[in-house]
């Protein structure tokens, strides 16, 4: 891996390391004093962290943008990016935008005593059980304030139903302590997770569904977000673009921070997707379909009727196939 200590305004840009000798961390910044920007790197098959930050002081206007993290499946505790003491201010953020993060097992993202970054339109997969607090897609720790979340995807394959912990069935996109909520800010996500229980935490509080979490508070949190399949193309091939019939697609918020995607492809300047991938024009045609598809109801296949049908209608059909339309679905 890469290793950097002390550095001021430090620049660790278009790095590939791909292989399985990245025992611990693929890129490792240690005693950061000021503004860091880390951009255009590929991290594959590291064993604990794909970016690692610890700072020494407050490094306002730092930037992790573009870059691709995938963690050995194998490894026991792997994180895409961790960050710690590295803090923005209100007049001038920090932000992480357009990043790739997939295969970990403890976190995509981890926060400890990190405040006032944006997390736009980053894309995050993981298998990530629940064990204890520390634990979930993104996860925020020790007084990680004022951060904001916007037009990203969620998805957690993790979920255990029972072990010598107890018994869980738990697929956190969300894990945030009391010391980390303040001006927690997040709207226009997509998450989705394949344990029936919590999608979400706010500290000791657990929520299954999106109006649970919307109603926790008055403070207006994932009010346009949505729970629902990303459909992404092709993970077990390194593919985290999205099929054209994905529900993240024209669903996001415009932001004047976020002008193109993780590959520099324009984003739409009305109506943006959700996540790292902007309007792949070239993605492959999804296979017919077959078998059982949820529409609507939480963690889902399909959000509406109207999305489930069109998607049907364009993929076609192979097989037997049953659409459970749960109560309170909508058409559109």
């Amino acid at each position: 891996g890469i290793f950097g200590d002390g550095s001021s305004n430090i620049t660790v840009q278009n790095n590939t390391l791909n292989t399985n000798n990245l025992t611990d961390y693929g890129i490792y910044l240690s005693n950061i004093p000021s503004k860091f920007t880390f951009s255009g790197n590929s991290i594959k098959e590291f064993d604990f962290i794909g970016f690692y930050a610890d700072c020494t002081n407050t490094v306002s206007d730092s930037l992790i943008s573009k870059n691709v993290f995938k963690a050995n499946s194998g490894a026991a505790s792997t994180y895409g990016i961790y960050l710690s003491n590295a803090d923005g201010t209100n007049a001038s953020r920090c932000n992480a935008i357009n990043n790739i993060a997939y295969n970990c097992n403890t976190a995509c993202l981890y926060l400890t005593n990190t405040a006032f970054w944006n997390c736009y339109n980053n894309s995050f997969y993981g298998n990530v059980p629940y064990y204890s607090s520390g634990y979930g897609i993104a996860t925020l720790q020790s007084a990680s304030t004022d951060n904001v979340f916007k037009n990203n995807i969620f998805q957690n394959t993790g979920f255990i139903a029972s072990d010598s912990y107890g018994t869980y069935d738990y697929s956190l996109c969300y894990n945030i302590d009391s010391s980390s909520q303040t001006n927690f800010q997040s709207d226009y996500n997509c998450f989705y997770g394949t344990g029936t229980n919590n999608l979400f935490a706010w500290d000791t509080t657990y929520y299954n569904t999106l109006t649970e979490w919307q109603d926790k508070d008055l403070n207006g949190h994932d009010t346009n977000s949505i729970i629902v399949n990303p459909w992404f193309t092709d993970i077990a091939r390194d593919n985290l673009r999205l099929w054209y019939y994905s529900e993240c697609k024209t669903t996001g918020t415009p932001l004047a921070s976020v002008t193109d995607d993780f590959e520099s492809d324009l984003r739409d300047a009305s109506t943006p997707d959700i996540g790292a991938d902007e309007d792949l024009l070239s993605a492959p045609l999804p296979a017919p379909a077959s078998g059982n598809l949820d529409v609507g109801g939480g963690n889902n296949d399909y959000g509406t009727l109207q999305a489930a049908l069109s998607a049907l209608s364009t993929r076609g059909i192979s097989g037997n196939t049953t659409l459970t339309v749960y109560v309170n679905t909508t058409f559109a």
